[in-house]
């Protein structure tokens, strides 16, 4: 899964497919590659099983129950990179489940981004 260079329009919201997780916890990583001042795509990760039917809006927290979201919104970052590190949880909506679809949503009027395939590993012990 990944969104190469895409050019999104203000207001568009994009979905990945639903893919299968590869490890306990996920590396996000995304680029503003061109963007004017306003402008920002926001990254958001949903997670099911697959005995859940339909889309459910789980939606990965961290331990203190914040979504996790990857913002491209810096200026100062425009064609610099940047991530989040996912770290899975023992409770009810949070963590990755099985199943993991990223949503990606723009603001503004122009920005030009990309999201890469993300990068899974599991808990060292």
């Amino acid at each position: 899964m990944n969104f190469q260079g895409r050019r999104f329009a203000a207001g568009e919201t994009i979905y990945s497919e639903w893919f299968s997780r590869g490890g306990d916890n996920m590396i996000l990583r995304g680029q503003a590659v061109e963007r004017d001042s306003t402008s920002s795509v926001t990254s958001n990760i949903f997670t099911k099983n697959p005995d859940e039917a339909g889309d459910p809006a789980h939606e990965v927290q961290d331990s203190g129950g914040t979504d996790y979201s990857l913002v491209l919104d810096d200026p100062a970052t425009a064609g610099g990179f940047k991530e989040i590190v996912v770290t899975s949880e023992a409770t009810a909506l949070k963590g990755l489940k099985t199943l993991i679809r990223l949503q990606a949503t723009a603001t503004g009027t122009f920005i030009l981004a990309r999201l890469f395939p993300p990068v899974f590993f599991d808990h060292a012990s």
